[in-house]
């Protein structure tokens, strides 16, 4: 597939799409909520932000006073929701977004829409004064993404990107460890993100191309025009509403699960401020029908970094106490491996041989694994995830340990690393009674913590667009099937 106009399009451009005006006009500096009460509204009621607002209202120093959705039923039943748990405090149910921009009683935004609404939303959200938690990522095209970062750049508004594993009380514990040096200097990453998600949603005939099939009715309640927002116009099809299958709305797994997955590697190698210098990868599209405007269903996709390489494929190895015990993010460094997910962390030491740690685990086959499935790796770079088995993973062997991002050298005299494992089976759903619990409620509690000492959240816009420009940069890759390069502010393809 060659240049789209989605690589030319500007967020100006997008966000005035169907006369919807970039920026609003009130203006909000401050917590001046009754009681000292911040004042919330959700814009965006499906799961996600409905989990967000739940873990919110244990907040007992803020109130949700409005929300908003395209469909008429769901913004309804969340602000009825939301008013029962806050003692029957009123929530307006609002149709139109941009009435909530204009309140003056409305002091942060919970926005939690499909992707491509997320840039428009958070620049209109902080030109109307309002403080902000975004769901992630920052959004499903990298020039919307730039636009967000620097437009956060020139605010001073508090945005918070929801990476809540950035307030998961392990990933803290192990991300301390690692950049102590626990494994040494780290020049091999694999990443595998565990099952579900992507939005794979099919339409009502999966082996016919979108565009080809007749529209369906538009539900009462519900606004197709809104929806479909700053993307371009289509019939409307209930399927649309899964959206992270679509390049319009999403960016399919890469920018659900990968984001989250690259959010711990752009933390642990602290590089907030760096990405990758070239990208490539490959997929397997739905049902092997290459449609133009669906996600793809399996990718394998490679990152050079100027120390290190990652990859990043759409399966992993089956666990034995859990059936995704194996997903996350692996570190091969020279002392050690590290694996961090949701259910724990597991320091290994290291195994011998050249690779410093990566002979014979797990996550190099995993690599290859993802490697075959998700089909020819013929373009440079694109073979990288079957290495994993081998020399790439650790610091040892030719070059190791010079001038890593994060994970100290380490020297010759240092004793064998300690393993250390904790684990809780419970913990990927942040389980309540697990030892992970309550994730996001400490990550949006971070947030209220930061707009009242205008101090830097845990995931600000930087962050948040260090996790998804490469995932972002990916999905060019895997619709322009060619090897991408990233100059700080545009693609180059080549």
């Amino acid at each position: 597939m060659k240049r789209r106009d989605f690589l030319s399009m500007t967020v100006g451009a997008a966000a005035m799409a169907g006369t919807r005006p970039v920026f609003a006009t009130a203006r909000q500096t401050g917590v001046i909520g009754a009681n000292n009460r911040i004042r919330a509204a959700i814009i965006g009621c499906g799961g996600r932000g409905n989990a967000v607002a739940r873990d919110w209202q244990l907040h007992k120093d803020t109130v949700f006073v409005a929300a908003c959705d395209v469909d008429d039923m769901r913004t309804q039943n969340s602000a009825n929701t939301l008013a029962g748990r806050q003692e029957g405090a009123k929530v307006d149910a609002v149709a139109d977004y941009r009435r909530i921009l204009e309140r003056n009683d409305v002091d942060a935004l919970l926005i939690g829409t499909p992707d491509h609404w997320h840039t428009p939303m958070v620049i209109e959200g902080m030109s109307a004064g309002k403080d902000i938690y975004c769901e992630k990522p920052v959004s499903n095209t990298v020039e919307a993404a730039v636009a967000m970062r620097d437009a956060a750049r020139k605010s001073n508004r508090i945005v918070q990107i929801g990476t809540q594993q950035r307030s998961w009380v392990h990933f803290m514990e192990a991300a301390q460890m690692f950049q102590d040096g626990y494994i040494g200097s780290v020049r091999y990453i694999q990443m595998s993100p565990p099952g579900g998600g992507g939005g794979a949603v099919a339409p009502p005939d999966p082996s016919t191309f979108a565009s080809r099939q007749p529209a369906e009715p538009i539900p009462p309640g519900f606004n197709w025009e809104m929806y479909q927002g700053p993307a371009p116009r289509k019939p409307y099809l209930t399927a649309r509403r899964g959206f992270r299958g679509w390049w319009d709305y999403g960016g399919g797994n890469l920018t659900d699960w990968g984001v989250h997955l690259v959010d711990v590697m752009a933390w642990l190698m602290k590089l907030d401020n760096q990405a990758p210098l070239l990208t490539s990868a490959v997929c397997q599209p739905q049902n092997s029908l290459r449609d133009p405007e669906r996600t793809p269903s399996s990718y394998a996709v490679t990152w050079q970094y100027p120390n290190f390489i990652a990859t990043l494929g759409n399966v992993s190895l089956p666990g034995v106490e859990h059936p995704e015990e194996n997903y996350g993010d692996w570190f091969f460094g020279q002392r050690g491996v590290l694996l961090l997910n949701r259910l724990g962390y597991d320091f290994k030491a290291s195994g011998g041989g050249r690779g410093g740690g990566g002979r014979g685990a797990a996550p190099g086959a995993a690599g290859a694994a993802a490697a075959g499935q998700a089909g020819p790796a013929g373009r440079a770079g694109a073979a990288a995830p079957a290495a994993g088995a081998g020399a790439p993973a650790g610091g040892g062997g030719r070059g190791g340990g010079r001038g890593q991002a994060a994970g100290a050298p380490a020297g010759p005299a240092q004793a064998p690393m300690e393993p250390k494992r904790v684990w809780d089976l419970n913990g990927r759903s942040e389980a309540a009674g697990s030892k992970f619990a309550d994730a996001t409620r400490d990550h949006v509690r971070n947030f209220l913590d930061s707009m009242r000492s205008r101090q830097p959240p845990r995931s600000p816009v930087e962050a948040g667009f260090a996790a998804s420009l490469p995932c972002l940069l990916a999905n060019v890759a895997i619709r322009e099937e060619k090897t991408v390069k990233w100059d700080g502010n545009k693609v180059i393809l080549t």
